[in-house]
């Protein structure tokens, strides 16, 4: 209880850095298995939160946004900062998923993120809010996500940001849940304003 509750409670800081590299160390966001096919799930509707800290009302998927605040990161965190990341925790059927250093503009107000669960995958993809003016800069931050009663075992979790670079590795992992139900999970990447 008290990693979820320390994963939800992580605070969103500002920052906009400038400094360019390439990350050299990967720690598993590359490899991808197919978890054995189950039950059909379902894609659900977007659903958004404001940066007042409310969360978003379930959709079918049974995934859903925890509180976000357009805020860009100031100071590093758990999450290497040439690295895109998600950090997980599985207790008593919840995962909360601590989506790290995702890419999006600096004046993002809102975030849309899609949550589809079919099976023993589950991919969630975060957008932008369009409902905003963009500044000329993207920014690192942390998005919050929760699935509730999940039933424990083998899931393959893709996180999809908006911005990542061509040709960089995606953000997936199959997960055992029951063997290692607090983890995390990275990827390289290879242009600003990850470096």
């Amino acid at each position: 209880m008290f990693a979820r509750t320390t994963l939800l409670g992580l605070a969103l800081l500002l920052a906009c850095g400038d400094s360019g590299g390439t990350s050299t160390d990967t720690d598993g966001g590359a490899s991808s298995s197919t978890g054995a096919p189950g039950s059909t799930g379902s894609t659900g509707a977007p659903t958004t939160s404001g940066s007042s800290g409310t969360t978003a009302a379930v959709d079918d998927s049974g995934g859903y946004l925890g509180p976000f605040s357009a805020m860009c990161k100031m100071d590093a965190d758990n999450y290497p900062s040439t690295q895109e990341c998600y950090g997980y925790s599985y207790v008593n059927g919840n995962l909360t998923i601590t989506h790290g250093n995702a890419a999006l503009n600096c004046c993002v107000k809102n975030v849309v993120p899609t949550f589809e669960v079919v099976g023993s995958e589950i991919t969630i993809t975060l957008a932008e809010d369009p409902d905003y003016t963009p500044c000329d800069c993207n920014c690192l931050f942390n998005v919050d996500y929760q699935f509730d009663m999940l039933p424990v075992g083998d899931y393959t979790v893709t996180v999809v940001g908006p911005n990542v670079p061509m040709g960089d590795p995606p953000l997936t992992q199959l997960l055992n849940l029951a063997m290692t139900p607090i983890g995390q999970v990275c990827a390289d990447r290879s242009a600003m304003p990850w470096g």
